[in-house]
């Protein structure tokens, strides 16, 4: 019985370490110059910063309960057709790029970016940033330290 729980766990300990993450942590100062070059709400003294194992786990838990705060005000703000083309889906229909970074008061902030189509880019090394493709794009920042969602927001369709 242990050594059949043994062969188990190295297995799923193998399948795991082999899956390809749809998350990035993007931390390196070519992705700051560029995102605060897009971002005219990422103060130009923000500087970049590491997410901790545990700091992963609080973005995560924020960001699903910020998305279904987002998902729900627009079902109910809006009609049923706007809803469903703006609704932000399954996290497990996205890749995520996250940027940590310090605010001009030293907390913590992340923006996430999120996309179903990553058009053959190199996203794990650079953001992903198109002007259109509906719920396909969203976005969102986090402030950690404060436990709340600054922004987020989904693509417009052209």
């Amino acid at each position: 019985m242990k050594n059949r729980f043994v062969l188990l766990a190295l297995f799923f300990g193998m399948a795991m370490c082999t899956a390809q993450s749809d998350v990035v942590v993007l931390n390196d100062s070519e992705t700051y110059k560029n995102l605060k070059g897009i971002l005219a709400s990422m103060a130009k003294s923000a500087t970049p910063t590491d997410l901790s194992l545990s700091e992963i786990a609080q973005v995560n838990a924020l960001m699903e309960e910020s998305i279904q705060n987002y998902n729900r005000a627009l079902k109910e703000g809006t009609k049923r057709k706007q809803s469903k083309l703006y609704r932000i889906m399954a996290l497990k229909k996205y890749k995520l790029q996250m940027v940590p970074y310090l605010n001009e008061k030293g907390e913590k902030e992340i923006w996430i970016n999120g996309f179903c189509d990553d058009m053959g880019a190199n996203w794990r090394k650079e953001i992903v940033f198109v002007f259109d493709g509906g719920n396909c794009f969203f976005s969102l920042r986090l402030n950690l330290e404060k436990q709340e969602c600054i922004a987020i927001g989904v693509n417009g369709y052209s």
